[in-house]
């Protein structure tokens, strides 16, 4: 860090560089859409994230839940069950014989 406290995005982990892109562009939606953001969707938004950044995003997107003029519905695409906590609705694809299937899980 610089003696004015600024940091090279160089020198912060990949997934540093995730927590702050997805906190970059969740704010920008916000900032563009007003109260009128409705939907967004993330594929794999926490793929070089660790547990401690993880958990910081369920936090986010909580928050972001918690307005519900900010965002109306988050589509959220993972392969791991860390946000899950976040969710009000979560559906899994799970492939049997060939054929996926959508299974609900009430929450």
């Amino acid at each position: 860090m610089g003696g004015d406290g600024e940091q090279t995005i160089e020198t912060l982990s990949g997934g540093e560089r995730v927590a702050i892109s997805l906190v970059l562009r969740l704010s920008m939606a916000a900032a563009l859409a007003g109260e009128a953001l409705g939907l967004m969707v993330m594929d794999e938004p926490t793929i070089h994230l660790d547990s401690e950044r993880g958990r910081d995003l369920v936090n986010i997107l909580k928050n972001f839940k918690g307005s519900a003029s900010m965002l109306a519905q988050l589509i959220v695409v993972l392969h791991d069950r860390e946000l899950e906590e976040a969710a009000d609705q979560i559906y899994e694809v799970v492939r049997s014989e060939g054929v996926s299937k959508i299974k609900r899980h009430i929450t």
